[in-house]
């Protein structure tokens, strides 16, 4: 195997077990969009776009592609899967034709059941499925994909620490332009620049740089105010390498913080070691949260918890398994989430300390490892 994400014996398996559980759930076939799965299980990086692009995997293993023809040596040198038939077109609207040409060849009919990802697939391709297939059922396979991407094998867990490594290299150096006068946006940018000099093939999601009260809102959106002497300054970014996602809080004081800020940190601290504590095989999301949310009431700041405590990460910055009090599937070895309790007080501040994990046999490992304690600049 090399030292990326997975090699083409390890994709031929991946695709073979997704149709086992396909096979198993009664379906005739997998209808995927370009995105994570279809990455996951082919190895195929395509981006969606306005151009129809669709993989049809049938129960038999036999799997075609509908591409705009201008993707047609790209799909076909990049895919992991042997034996791809691909159905390229090359008007916008001549995508009809090659659907139903595929449709046919896979002997796919409005009585088969086939299933579709419900976060991902778009009306743009839904309906042309359901025109070709009159009658057709589709399934969400939602929580089939969820089975078989949520524990990380080795090759994912290099890849997801090397983007840990990453994004804290690059917020290492970041950090020491952070001054009176400068902005959000300013040090966002910053960051952003550290991220793709250190190897990032980009930003995870939109880096959140919030300083002072604009850290109230969990998901500000890096503005243009200056920080001030006295700010507390919340930063939430992420790296992508070979397709895998890092994911980090941190927050620092500009300036000795007041001793109600000080309180309110000292709590997230605490509730963030208890949840990463919390974190080993067969304790479920609902476990986590509950040991979480037991140090941040206890210490009188309940109604301040805005979010559940974490998500899982991996070649999507929001996947399974979630972790929140309606959570109550065990975590496997190997699955890998966030740890991030937070606090905001409305118009004051907002304190999240968020790390990345993954379930080992004896407990688990924190992938980030950027130092938690407050950092006084």
């Amino acid at each position: 195997m090399t030292d990326t994400t997975a090699d083409r014996t390890t994709h031929a398996r991946r695709l073979q077990r997704a149709l086992r559980l396909a096979r198993e759930a009664n379906l005739t076939a997998l209808a995927l969009v370009p995105g994570a799965n279809l990455r996951y299980l082919t190895d195929l990086r395509l981006p969606p776009s306005k151009r129809f692009t669709l993989a049809l995997l049938h129960v038999d293993g036999t799997v075609a592609m509908i591409v705009p023809n201008l993707e047609e040596q790209r799909v076909q040198e990049a895919s992991a899967i042997p034996g791809l038939r691909l159905y390229p077109y090359e008007q916008r609207d001549e995508y009809v034709l090659a659907l139903r040409d595929a449709l046919h060849d896979l002997d796919l009919t409005g009585r088969d059941l086939v299933g579709i990802e419900h976060w991902a697939m778009r009306a743009m391709e839904l309906r042309p499925i359901e025109a070709a297939l009159p009658g057709v059922v589709t399934h969400d396979v939602t929580s089939l994909f969820a089975r078989l991407r949520s524990v990380k094998d080795e090759a994912e867990l290099r890849a997801l620490d090397r983007a840990a490594r990453i994004v804290e290299e690059a917020l290492d150096r970041t950090v020491a332009h952070i001054r009176p006068g400068v902005t959000e946006r300013e040090l966002a940018t910053v960051w952003f620049r550290e991220l793709i000099e250190r190897g990032s093939d980009g930003a995870a999601f939109d880096l959140v740089v919030a300083g002072g009260p604009n850290a109230s809102q969990p998901h500000h959106d890096s503005a243009d105010r200056p920080f001030q002497e006295g700010d507390l300054i919340l930063m939430d970014g992420g790296a992508v390498h070979d397709g895998y996602v890092s994911d980090i809080t941190r927050v620092f004081a500009l300036g000795e913080p007041g001793e109600d800020a000080r309180r309110v940190y000292d709590a997230v601290l605490r509730a963030n070691h208890a949840g990463r504590a919390a974190c080993r095989p067969g304790a479920t999301g609902a476990h986590v949260e509950r040991a979480v949310r037991d140090v941040l009431e206890d210490a009188g700041y309940g109604p301040y918890i805005l979010h559940a405590v974490g998500h899982g990460i991996g070649l999507e910055i929001h996947e399974t398994p979630f972790l929140g009090a309606g959570h109550h599937t065990p975590l496997d070895v190997g699955t890998v989430f966030t740890v991030e309790p937070g606090l905001y007080v409305p118009g004051r501040l907002g304190i999240r300390i968020e790390d990345s994990v993954v379930v080992t046999p004896d407990g688990a490992r924190s992938i980030t490892r950027f130092p938690r304690e407050l950092q006084v600049l």
